[in-house]
């Protein structure tokens, strides 16, 4: 029972704990007061009558004031110190959590460690605090990770010496930043088609129509779109994983366009736990730059 309040207790705001805690004394010193009351006023009453008259019901009366003072006060003390030491753990708690939020705050400003989080198992402000700390290290965590990817590709593009030097740094880049096994661009033709000119381990030319498989899908709609669960999903196209020996667990595919039109896609294969809405927006951020060098790779030349 004691267990519970305290679970009780947590889930509520400092200001309202201190007002439930209060509010439960109130009540049992009321309850209290009010056997008391009652007991002085029977006594009172008994007072003013002959004794003899009035044994059986006096001897009643005795039973409730000893059972108010040796039962109802010891029980009323009790309560009183559970709820205080319930509520003084709770709010201990929070100051437990608020120094850990100070610490992982100092931490992010001393060492530029994005991936911290504190744990926000309350929901008082003190909770509230470590959900918008923890949103907040997410965000900038995204957003130094972004700011890396830029770097790298730009660094990749400008220090290979040839087109297919570029491409196996760019599948480098993609590969260690995303953690997938594969990366693959097709590049948008004039007949509707996709064809790649790169296909990370993979034998031949890959070509594909415009709404076959995944690629396919996001060049004819200009969407971009991941799928975790290929063999389930309508748009997956098993015959390059056929042609290739190789075996489609998940994919993102992201369209690049130049000047308003469907220049190439990219295609990401295989990462451990599936990609993530993340991962997608990572991709939004960095499609402007990759579609500047897209251009420049294809047409032969760099600035």
């Amino acid at each position: 029972m004691l267990r519970r309040l305290i679970i009780e207790l947590s889930t509520l705001k400092t200001a309202r704990r201190f007002r439930v805690a209060a509010g439960a004394i109130c009540a049992v010193i009321m309850v209290l007061a009010v056997c008391l009351v009652i007991c002085y006023h029977e006594f009172s009453h008994i007072a003013a009558q002959d004794l003899p008259s009035i044994s059986a019901r006096a001897l009643k009366l005795e039973f409730i004031f000893y059972l108010s003072v040796f039962l109802v006060l010891p029980s009323a003390i009790l309560a009183c110190a559970g709820i205080f030491w319930a509520f003084w753990v709770s709010v201990k708690e929070g100051v437990r959590q608020m120094r850990e939020l100070t610490r992982s705050m100092e931490a992010v400003t001393a060492e530029r460690d994005f991936s911290l989080r504190v744990k926000q198992p309350s929901g008082d402000e003190a909770g509230d605090a470590a959900r918008s700390f923890n949103e907040m290290a997410h965000s900038l965590e995204l957003t130094s990770a972004r700011r890396f990817l830029s770097t790298e590709l730009v660094r990749g593009f400008v220090h290979s010496p040839t087109v297919e030097g570029f491409w196996k740094s760019f599948a480098v880049v993609m590969t260690s930043f995303f953690s997938c096994k594969r990366v693959s661009v097709y590049l948008a033709l004039e007949d509707e088609r996709l064809q790649s000119i790169f296909a990370q381990e993979h034998q031949g030319v890959i070509e594909l129509a415009r709404g076959e498989g995944a690629a396919g899908f996001a060049a004819q709609c200009g969407l971009p779109l991941y799928i975790n669960e290929p063999g389930r999903d309508g748009r997956f196209c098993e015959r390059v994983d056929r042609g290739g020996g190789f075996k489609t667990q998940n994919l993102l595919v992201f369209p690049l366009f130049n000047r308003g039109r469907l220049a190439a896609v990219v295609e990401l294969l295989n990462k451990p736990g599936g990609f993530t809405r993340d991962d997608l927006a990572t991709m939004e951020e960095a499609a402007p730059l990759l579609e500047i060098i897209l251009k420049r790779v294809t047409s032969g030349f760099k600035v």
